[in-house]
């Protein structure tokens, strides 16, 4: 019980420190890797990530407008982190998106 404690406290304070993040693309990419569950690890197998969400739910998760996730969502897309879909973005490598965060 201790461990899912500690495994939940530390979670909750990742989320609040991408949150604070004053930079709104490192903010999307935090959220983008939250909702796929792979913000501190790799998918399992190394696999694709589909997550079924619009832009608009994006942006309510992001707390950022509608009109910035758009060409931020294009952006990670042309460098080959994401793919975009109807109603769907497939993150291609947990690992590189991650490092776009990191640095």
């Amino acid at each position: 019980m201790g461990r899912h404690s500690t495994l939940h406290t530390f979670r909750y304070a990742s989320a609040v420190a991408d949150l604070v993040n004053s930079d709104s693309r490192l903010h999307l990419i935090a959220v983008l890797l939250r909702l796929a569950d792979c913000r501190h690890h790799n998918s399992k197998l190394g696999l694709p990530i589909r997550l079924r969400i619009t832009q608009i739910q994006l942006a309510h998760c992001a707390n950022v407008s509608r009109q910035l996730v758009g060409p931020l969502l294009k952006d990670l897309e042309s460098m080959g982190a994401i793919t975009l879909g109807y109603r769907e973005i497939m993150i291609r490598h947990a690992e590189s998106t991650r490092q776009l965060f990191d640095t």
